[in-house]
């Protein structure tokens, strides 16, 4: 039980901070198109490199007790599958967890990106298809060979992350002067955040593996086939939606808008690839970054490049039409969600 109630204020506190340090795709792909600094993909690096403080060294010094995440064969499956996840979320115009940062924040339209999600999983779980194949990670801990590429992982984390903060400080201040500049500034607040965030990641990895949105999702909709999630994996998601809902009305972000039926519709298909994209990876975007490269699966470096790869796709799409739309596509591709 202590267990749980520990997981379930990590998720709240991943949920609370995660609307501010967004780790949305999307967003950060369409920075980088409009030639905008990348604070979203910047953020993303930063959480998964903190969560990676935290799990790497565990399994360097508990190798028995923590082990790498799950990793697949990588196989044409995979790299389908990350595409369409890819465009999906961009289709939707945000990534699951934005979606629920959307949805919180009053934007309904995002209630049907959940009702296609519901539907892609009833579909992979009744259709014939095959799953993504388990492979051997090479990086098993006790393997020594394996815990020298580890260390060196290790220490590209901390340097990545020292920059990161050395930036935040101006450079020639007073440390006490530099330190007040810092906590005071809004630099400060999104570095809190996503440290907060990593931190809470790569917690929950030690307590309960797997313990996504995404991944409740597809536990959920596969029912008695799997058993259905964990109680952890419940309680963690929850919680994580509890958290987006929190700092929704806490920061007064909250405005109804019910939308257009295109909205709809363009939603619900966008959920409908998400979550076929996401059973075939397996996992979204937040299984990736939160999970999967934090705890070295092999198959999550390409499938990630995939998503984005998808990601650019469906915005050059939206550049090319302007106007225009497209079933209700923003013509906008910095309007996203997170």
């Amino acid at each position: 039980m202590s267990t749980v109630i520990l997981a379930s204020f990590l998720a709240y506190v991943v949920g609370f901070t995660v609307r501010r340090a967004g780790i949305c795709l999307v967003r950060a792909t369409a920075e980088i198109v409009a030639r905008k600094p990348a604070r979203t993909m910047i953020f993303v690096v930063d959480a998964m490199s903190v969560a990676s403080l935290i799990t790497i060294p565990a399994m360097l010094f508990f190798p028995n007790s923590v082990v790498t995440a799950a990793s697949f064969v990588l196989t044409p499956w995979i790299i389908t599958g990350a595409l369409v996840y890819g465009i999906g979320i961009a289709v939707n115009n945000g990534c699951a967890l934005g979606t629920m940062n959307a949805l919180s924040g009053g934007k309904l339209s995002y209630g049907a990106t959940i009702g296609g999600f519901l539907l892609g999983y009833l579909l992979t779980v009744n259709l014939p298809v095959s799953l993504p194949i388990p492979a051997q990670s090479y990086l098993t801990p006790n393997n020594p060979i394996a815990s020298g590429v580890l260390i060196l992982l290790l220490i590209v984390v901390i340097i990545i992350v020292g920059f990161r903060g050395s930036r935040a400080v101006h450079s020639g201040s007073a440390p006490q002067v530099a330190v007040r500049h810092f906590l005071s500034s809004t630099v400060s607040r999104d570095s809190i955040a996503i440290f907060t965030l990593g931190t809470a990641s790569g917690l929950l990895y030690l307590i309960g593996g797997s313990w996504d949105y995404t991944s409740w999702m597809m536990h959920s909709m596969q029912g008695s086939n799997s058993g259905g999630p964990p109680a952890l994996m419940s309680a963690t998601a929850f919680m994580l939606i509890a958290g987006i809902v929190t700092a929704t009305l806490l920061a007064g972000s909250f405005k109804y808008d019910a939308g257009h039926w295109r909205d709809y519709a363009v939603k619900f298909i966008g959920g409908l690839l998400m979550a076929l994209g996401a059973a075939m990876i397996p996992g979204g975007n937040d299984t990736i970054i939160l999970y999967s490269l934090p705890g070295l699966a092999l198959h999550a470096v390409p499938a990630l490049a995939m998503i984005v790869l998808g990601v650019l796709v469906v915005i050059t799409i939206k550049k090319m039409l302007g106007n225009r739309g497209l079933l209700g596509f923003e013509a906008n591709p910095q309007a996203t969600t997170d």
